[in-house]
């Protein structure tokens, strides 16, 4: 069966599909959807936590040495970090601690006079200057889902995905656009898109 992922932006809309043999597409999504529907909420496998609720509450005790920076975008006018799942900016809170700085190497954050730099692991200086063309984008070991979902926060695309989508990435992009890194991401996962109107 294919499984469908959708990224949608205004105006736009990105279908995702994991490729299987055409044997294996089985019924249309939208007979599978129809027949879940007739059953009711009960045939739902549970949802482990509500999406609508972030991951960290800001009252919520964190300890900053198992905080990791599994991804950065930075970019002139957006500096985005992944932080232990969490999409973050500048100036929100992850717990107690408030994001000073993201920078392509690292994410400063504070809590009172306490100020603690997270390293994006195993980082590479570039040659030369970083550019204002395009964005750098970094990410270390991120789940596929916390990858797409950042990269699409970015990008200012909505993304609606199955729970069951896994894998890792790693990877270090330099001038990229955040269109262009999805499909990176995409292609060397093994998963297509199309882009439809929405």
């Amino acid at each position: 069966m294919r499984k469908w992922f959708v990224v949608c932006s205004t105006g736009l809309a990105i279908l995702v599909c994991a490729l299987a043999p055409p044997a294996a597409w089985g019924e249309a999504i939208s007979d599978l959807a129809r027949d879940l529907f007739e059953q009711g909420a009960g045939s739902l496998a549970p949802v482990q936590r509500s999406p609508f609720v972030p991951a960290f509450q800001t009252s919520e005790e964190v300890d900053v040495a198992a905080l990791l920076v599994q991804g950065v975008i930075y970019g002139k006018k957006l500096k985005m970090a992944l932080l232990s799942g969490r999409v973050i900016r500048e100036g929100e809170k992850v717990g107690r601690y408030t994001v000073e700085e993201i920078q392509p190497d690292h994410v400063e954050v504070s809590a009172g006079t306490s100020r603690h730099l997270l390293k994006v692991e195993n980082y590479v200086t570039p040659l030369g200057k970083i550019s204002d063309v395009g964005f750098t984008v970094e990410l270390r070991n991120a789940a596929l889902q916390d990858a797409l979902r950042f990269l699409a926060k970015g990008a200012g695309l909505n993304i609606i995905m199955a729970e069951d989508l896994g894998g890792r990435v790693s990877l270090s992009f330099e001038e990229i656009e955040l269109m262009e890194a999805i499909r990176s991401v995409l292609r060397v996962n093994g998963y297509e898109y199309a882009v439809e109107a929405g």
